[in-house]
């Protein structure tokens, strides 16, 4: 097995883009993750997007972080989230942009769970867009 994090449990800009892609290529959440690890959704965030060189995992997380890196818990986690059959192949076959903006989208919409009125307003922000970007593609050309 690789060791992606040594025994100083401090978490690289190297290994930071590794969590990112390995996420990515799994099409998992932080909130997956997060309770695949037994953490916060915000830790497994931390762990990927924090100050390079500045973050560490507890020791007990070490060798998870470690095994997830390389791949051994991929079969496990694919079947921890989302939706069934035909509809799982079609939310992977979407581009990382997509992914990642779902991700900022819940993120943000989880934050705001004690001001109900934000996350009224964050709904309406990506509806409103949603259709303007669907006028557009429809409208007649001038």
């Amino acid at each position: 097995m690789q060791e992606y994090i040594d025994e100083s449990r401090i978490i690289t800009r190297e290994v930071q883009l590794r969590l990112l892609q390995k996420r990515r290529q799994l099409c998992l959440s932080y909130r997956t993750l997060g309770k695949f690890f037994h953490v916060d959704w915000s830790t497994f965030r931390k762990w990927e997007a924090g100050p390079a060189g500045e973050m560490t995992c507890r020791n007990h997380f070490r060798e998870m972080l470690n095994r997830y890196l390389n791949g051994e818990y991929d079969q496990r986690l694919t079947t921890l989230q989302g939706p069934p059959g035909d509809l799982l192949e079609g939310w992977r076959a979407l581009p990382p942009q997509v992914h990642q903006c779902m991700e900022c989208i819940t993120s943000a919409y989880d934050l705001c769970q004690p001001k109900p009125v934000l996350q009224e307003q964050l709904l309406q922000g990506v509806e409103d867009a949603t259709q303007k970007a669907l006028q557009l593609l429809f409208s007649p050309r001038r």
